[in-house]
């Protein structure tokens, strides 16, 4: 997780169209909703890690559009939106020094990590794809994660 510290939708409504810089964030309920959350998990019992937040980054409280993993590895995300790319290294070099592998799909690969897998159980996970991943990365992901004898399976989903 990453605290919300410098969340805002600072540019006009064609960079994010599902946010409004006329109507920005309030910060201190997004903190107060990130500390419920975290506590929430805690004392479920899991195990949270922080990334810390970096001046600049608006975004990066999203941290779960950074990479998608399994057995742990992760694949890190070509996001979209390149104000999001300076998160990608950081994300990286936290995952490496904590003992994860870290793997990188090709450029020209639009993906946006664990925000659009879905698992569902046993039987595989959903893999959305369209406006903010391009079909083929599925594909990808399980070569790159060696799960193609997985039982679980990848069912695309255009969204």
């Amino acid at each position: 997780m990453c605290r919300p510290t410098y969340f805002d939708v600072p540019f006009t409504t064609e960079m994010n169209y599902w946010m409004n810089p006329n109507f920005p964030p309030n910060r201190v309920r997004a903190l107060n909703q990130w500390k419920e959350l975290y506590a929430a998990y805690r004392s479920l019992g899991v195990h949270v890690s922080l990334l810390r937040p970096r001046s600049g980054l608006f975004d990066q409280v999203f941290t779960c559009n950074v990479a998608w993993g399994a057995q742990g590895i992760y694949v890190m995300a070509n996001p979209r939106p390149r104000w999001r790319i300076d998160e990608i290294p950081i994300a990286a070099q936290w995952l490496a020094k904590n003992r994860f592998g870290v793997l990188y799909l090709p450029e020209y690969f639009r993906f946006e990590g664990q925000g659009d897998v879905v698992s569902i159980g046993d039987s595989g996970w959903l893999f959305c794809f369209g406006a903010r991943n391009d079909p083929e990365v599925y594909v990808f992901l399980e070569k790159m994660l060696n799960l193609g004898d997985n039982k679980k399976p990848f069912v695309p989903l255009q969204i």
